[in-house]
C-alpha cells in the first residue's frame, strides 16, 4: 500500500461580489490581528508530539479475529506528521507502512483528515491477515524495532494486539520444553540475545503496550492459568532485555471467533488443566480404586483485600478433604508448604500485599492444624504476594488464593525462590 496522501477542496456557494469583498476584507483584518497559522495549529491548538507507532497484529486461526470495538482504545486518531506501520507476524513478516502528511487549509478539513487517516489504518488492522501457518513473533518485533528507530518523529510505540504464541521453529512454543519449569526463561533469553534476535538497545526510546495476550480461539484451547503466567513472564522478560521505554500489559481479554474467511492452519499448543495434586497416603494406595486428590484451588478462593473466604461452604468441605490425605501423608515424613496470593487490583502497596497474602496461608494453616494436621508438616507459610508464579492466572480474580505444594517437587523450589516465608 502507498503512502496515504489527503488533500482537500475547498467548494463555495456563489455568493454576491459585495458579500465576497466584504470576506477578503475581515479574513485579512483577522490575520493582521492573529497572524500566520500552521495546518498543525489549525488541526489542534494543543501540542501533538509526532508518533510512529508499530502495529503487530495476526488474526489468525488461534486468536479471535480484532474488530473496530476490540481496537478502539488501542488506535489513536493520527495528525500531521505521525506514522503508522502494520507487520503480520506469519512465517515471513509483512510490512506496510501508513504516513499522514496534512493539505488541510483549517480545522474542519484537518479533522476530516484525521478521521479519514483513522478509519484506514483500523480497516487496515481488521483486514490484516497471516499467509502460512507459523507465527514469528520474534522477526516482526525486529523488523518493528528497525523501522521505529528509522523513524523521525519525537515518539515512538509498539503495539501488539495478540496472543503471544510463537510457533516458528526458533522458538516454538507449540513444543513442550517451553512451559516447563525446568527450562529457564532466563536460558532462553540469553540464548535470543546470542543469535541476534534482541540486543539491550533494540527498543530504546520505544513504549511498548500488548493487548489481548493469551486469548485464544479457533484452534487453540484456552491455556491454563499458570501457562498464561509463564507467557506473561517470558515476554515482560524479553521487552526488558530489550531495553524498552516502557512495557505495559493490558488485562484486556478479547473473546469471539477466529477470522471466518481462509486463513491458514496452525500448530496450536497442548493445555494440560493446572491442578495441585496430593499425595497418597503410600505407595499401596496407588493400587486403591479411588484416585489421588485433586485439591481445586478456587474453592479456597477470598475476598477482596481480606482473609475471609469467598464461599466458606466450599472452602471448609475442601479442607477437610486436603486435611484426611495431609494426615496420612504426614506419617510419612510428608512436608507440604502453603502460599498465599492476591490479586494486583486496587491500590495495595507492595508490604500490604504481603502481609495479606502471608494472612491468608495462616488461616488455612490453621484450619488444617484444627484439622488434625500435624504442625510440622505444614511449617513453611509463604507470601507470594502479586509477584509471577506459575500457579499464578491472568484473571486476578483467581489470585485471590491459597496453594498447597509438596515441598519436594519442583513448583515448590520456584515458589520458595519467589515469595517471603512468615517468620
Amino acid at each position: 500500500m502507498g503512502k496515504p496522501t489527503i488533500g482537500g477542496f475547498l467548494i463555495m456557494n456563489a455568493i454576491s461580489f459585495k458579500k465576497w469583498v466584504s470576506t477578503i476584507l475581515l479574513l485579512a483584518i483577522t490575520i493582521s490581528l492573529c497572524g500566520c497559522s500552521t495546518n498543525r495549529t489549525a488541526a489542534s491548538q494543543d501540542e501533538h508530539l509526532t508518533t510512529t507507532t508499530a502495529f503487530i497484529v495476526l488474526n489468525g486461526a488461534n486468536v479471535p479475529a480484532l474488530n473496530s470495538s476490540a481496537i478502539a482504545s488501542f488506535v489513536d486518531t493520527p495528525q500531521d506528521g505521525d506514522r503508522s506501520i502494520l507487520i503480520v507476524p506469519d512465517g515471513n513478516p509483512s510490512i506496510t507502512t501508513f504516513s499522514f502528511d496534512s493539505t488541510a487549509k483549517n480545522v474542519t478539513y484537518a479533522t476530516a483528515e484525521s478521521k479519514k487517516w483513522y478509519k484506514e489504518i483500523c480497516t487496515s488492522i481488521i483486514d490484516a491477515r497471516p499467509d502460512d501457518a507459523d507465527t514469528d513473533l520474534l522477526s516482526a518485533i525486529l523488523l518493528a524495532a528497525n523501522e521505529l528507530k528509522a523513524s523521525d518523529t519525537q515518539a515512538r510505540h509498539l503495539m501488539l494486539l495478540c496472543n503471544g504464541l510463537n510457533t516458528a521453529p526458533m522458538l516454538n512454543f507449540a513444543e513442550t520444553p517451553f512451559w516447563s519449569d525446568a527450562t529457564s526463561i532466563d536460558e532462553i533469553i540469553s540464548q535470543l540475545l546470542k543469535l541476534n534476535y534482541l540486543s539491550a538497545d533494540l527498543l530504546e526510546d520505544v513504549d511498548v503496550t500488548w493487548a489481548y495476550l493469551t486469548s485464544t480461539s479457533g484452534l487453540q484451547k484456552s491455556l491454563s492459568p499458570s501457562m498464561e503466567s509463564r507467557l506473561l513472564s517470558f515476554w515482560q522478560a524479553y521487552f526488558d532485555a530489550c531495553g524498552a521505554k516502557s512495557v505495559v500489559f493490558k488485562k484486556d481479554m478479547l473473546t469471539g471467533p477466529a477470522a471466518a474467511d481462509d486463513v491458514p492452519p496452525i500448530q496450536v499448543v497442548n493445555v494440560e488443566p493446572d491442578a495441585v495434586v496430593l499425595p497418597d497416603a503410600s505407595a499401596d494406595a496407588a493400587k486403591a480404586e479411588e484416585p489421588t486428590l485433586t485439591l481445586d484451588t478456587q474453592t479456597l478462593a477470598f475476598n477482596a483485600d481480606s482473609a475471609d473466604f469467598a464461599n466458606p461452604s466450599a472452602a471448609w468441605q475442601t479442607l477437610d478433604e486436603a486435611a484426611a490425605q495431609l494426615c496420612a501423608a504426614s506419617t510419612n515424613d510428608g512436608q507440604f508448604l502453603i502460599a498465599g496470593s492476591v490479586a494486583a487490583v486496587g491500590s495495595n502497596d507492595s508490604d500490604t500485599s504481603m502481609q495479606l497474602s502471608i494472612s491468608r496461608a495462616q488461616v488455612v494453616q490453621s484450619a488444617l492444624i484444627e484439622r488434625g494436621v500435624p504442625q510440622e508438616a505444614i511449617s513453611t507459610v509463604l507470601g507470594l504476594s502479586t509477584f509471577p508464579t506459575p500457579l499464578r492466572s491472568y484473571d486476578e480474580e483467581q489470585n485471590r488464593a491459597v496453594y498447597i505444594v509438596d515441598t519436594s517437587t519442583a513448583l515448590a523450589q520456584t515458589l520458595l525462590s519467589i515469595g517471603t516465608i512468615s517468620s
